[in-house]
């Protein structure tokens, strides 16, 4: 049987989610499994994605990294850079990302950089969304 949550947590469940409840405080983990040739049967993995309140989704203050699925990679390794002038690709091309499901993750970046990111993609306080 499965479990029933309030309207405003079930916007949250989507496909690749799941949702715990303690008490009375719901909470939202990407869910990824893959088959152990150790274990014999799949693994399941899941990573802590926030708490959800009837405002919307907190999000934690630091990310869950999953080795082997989630990759720290290079900025021209995951978007395409023919969309920026030659100037703006010497910018951006050597920026470290956590890319973590359908979010890339930057460190510390200057203005310039985040001008570039905000007029190009949906870009908030270190996050790209992909």
């Amino acid at each position: 049987m499965k479990k029933v949550y309030p309207d405003w947590v079930e916007k949250h469940h989507t496909k690749g989610t799941s949702v715990k409840q303690i008490r009375d405080n719901y909470y939202l983990y990407a869910v990824t499994s893959h088959y152990s040739r150790e274990k014999g049967y799949p693994v399941s993995e899941q990573r802590y994605i926030g708490k959800i309140t009837e405002e919307g989704l907190i999000e934690p203050d630091k990310i869950s990294f999953i080795p082997g699925v989630d990759k720290l990679v290079l900025f021209r390794d995951v978007f395409d850079l023919s969309i920026f002038s030659e100037p703006e690709r010497r910018l951006l091309t050597d920026i470290p990302v956590l890319k973590i499901g359908s979010c890339a993750y930057t460190g510390h970046l200057n203005r310039k950089q985040i001008s570039l990111l905000k007029q190009h993609f949906n870009y908030d306080n270190g996050v790209i969304r992909l």
